[in-house]
């Protein structure tokens, strides 16, 4: 990878932004998706330095994983309620 390193605090945000909004999760990951493809054009438009696929795709790889994380514990979640419930 370029100069950027990995951000884990997007990785965070990604969690907090799905647990926040359960019910816009697609825009949600899209919106992250987006705002990592922003942060790559201000790099190249920077002019110093430097955007890449990587950067980028290393940003999606993180949001994916970030969304199934988050359904996996509303699935959880789910489930305990409706043994709590029975």
């Amino acid at each position: 990878m370029g100069q950027g390193a990995a951000r884990p605090s997007l990785c965070r945000a990604d969690r907090l932004g799905l647990l926040l909004w359960p019910l816009h999760a697609l825009r949600m990951v899209l919106g992250m998706v987006a705002y990592g493809a922003g942060i790559e054009a201000a790099q190249w438009a920077a002019g110093w330095r430097f955007a890449e696929w990587a950067d980028l795709a290393a940003d999606a790889v993180g949001v994916s994983v970030a969304w199934i994380v988050v359904s996996g514990w509303w699935r959880f979640q789910g489930r305990k309620q409706e043994r709590a419930v029975s």
